[in-house]
């Protein structure tokens, strides 16, 4: 587990959500190049799958418990 937050509201974050976005877009593109092997198809697809663990990041995740006492955040 990470000792650190990201701030999602901050202007760096958010440029880096730009641009991850930006680019997951463009290997989506590339993937739907019919010309592609299977080598650079899965280049494709792993740099997809490491910008959406960026991404995901910036998102809070939130644990909960339930208990017969309730719901513990």
């Amino acid at each position: 587990m990470s000792d650190f937050k990201i701030e999602a509201n901050s202007t760096t974050w958010l440029a880096v959500k730009a641009h991850a976005e930006s680019e997951i877009e463009k290997a989506r593109t590339r993937l739907e190049m019919p010309s592609l092997t299977q080598t650079e198809t899965d280049v494709e697809r792993g740099q997809i799958k490491a910008l959406r663990a960026l991404l995901d990041l910036g998102k809070e995740q939130i644990k909960i418990t339930v208990t017969s006492g309730g719901i513990e955040y």
